[in-house]
C-alpha cells in the first residue's frame, strides 16, 4: 500500500502465502511492530525509509521524526489496517499504531503512547481501528471465512470473504484518485442486498454492483 505498490502484485504475494503456510495455519497479520521505525513513516508519499529492516535507527537518539502533516499518510495507515483486520490471520495492533505514533527505529519505535491531544487525522485512524474491530468481531466470515479474489489491478482490489449464508466484500483502492470499481458477486450470494460500512457510495443490486472509493480508501459491503 506504499504510494509506488501495486495491489496486483499484492493478490499474488497473498495466495503465494496461504500456499506457503497451508490452510489451516493460524498466523499473525501486524502493520507494524518494535523491531522496525514506525509505520507512519512508511506511509509517507515520500518515506523516509524504504527498508523496514535497516532504516531508522540513525534517527532513533538524534533528530527524531515528528508528526507527518500528511493526510495521505493515515489514510494509507487504515488502509493497512483494513487489510489485516479483513483478510485470513489474527491481526496485532502494536499499540500507538491506532493513531500513527511516530517514531524512528529501537528505541524511538517505543516512545510512550498519547492519550489525548491527539490532531483529527490521528483520532480518524483510531475510529477507524474501532469500526474495524467491531466488524472484525461481529462477523463470522471476515474470521473463519472462505477468501475469494473478485476484482484487481494496479490499484484496486476487491476480495469476497464468506461463511455459510454471512459475505463481506473488502474494496480497496490505494490510488491518489476516485475509483468506481465494479463487483461480480458470486454466485450463491446472487440477489443479496449489500450495505457500505464506511459509506462509500455504492449502486447495483443482484449480481451487479459498482462502488465508488475516495482516493487511498477502502469499504466493507456486508450483507
Amino acid at each position: 500500500f506504499r504510494p509506488e505498490g501495486d495491489l496486483g502484485g499484492f493478490a499474488s504475494w497473498m495466495d503465494a502465502n496461504d500456499t506457503f503456510y497451508g490452510a489451516t495455519s493460524i498466523m499473525t497479520t501486524w502493520v507494524g511492530n518494535h523491531d522496525i521505525p514506525r509505520s507512519i513513516h512508511f506511509a509517507l508519499d515520500n518515506p523516509i525509509w524504504y527498508d523496514p529492516w535497516a532504516g531508522g535507527k540513525e534517527l532513533a537518539w538524534n533528530n527524531k521524526p515528528g508528526l507527518p502533516g500528511q493526510v495521505s499518510a493515515f489514510e494509507r495507515m487504515a488502509l493497512g489496517f483494513a487489510v489485516i483486520y479483513t483478510l485470513p490471520g489474527v491481526p496485532l495492533v502494536y499499540y500507538g499504531d491506532e493513531i500513527g505514533l511516530p517514531g524512528a527505529g529501537d528505541p524511538d519505535n517505543r516512545r510512550m503512547m498519547r492519550f489525548d491531544g491527539w490532531s483529527e487525522a490521528e483520532a480518524q485512524t483510531k475510529e477507524i481501528v474501532e469500526k474495524l474491530t467491531e466488524l472484525r468481531r461481529n462477523r463470522l466470515s471476515l474470521i473463519y471465512g472462505d477468501t475469494e479474489i473478485l476484482h484487481v489491478n494496479d490499484q484496486t482490489l476487491a476480495i469476497a470473504r464468506s461463511y455459510f449464508g454471512e459475505l463481506t466484500v473488502v474494496v480497496f483502492n490505494k490510488g491518489g484518485e476516485e475509483q468506481t470499481v465494479r463487483l461480480h458477486l458470486p454466485e450463491r450470494f446472487l440477489g443479496q442486498d449489500l450495505r457500505a460500512q464506511f459509506g462509500a457510495s455504492l449502486e447495483g443490486s443482484y449480481k451487479e454492483w459498482s462502488v465508488t472509493l475516495p482516493p487511498n480508501s477502502f469499504e466493507l459491503l456486508t450483507n
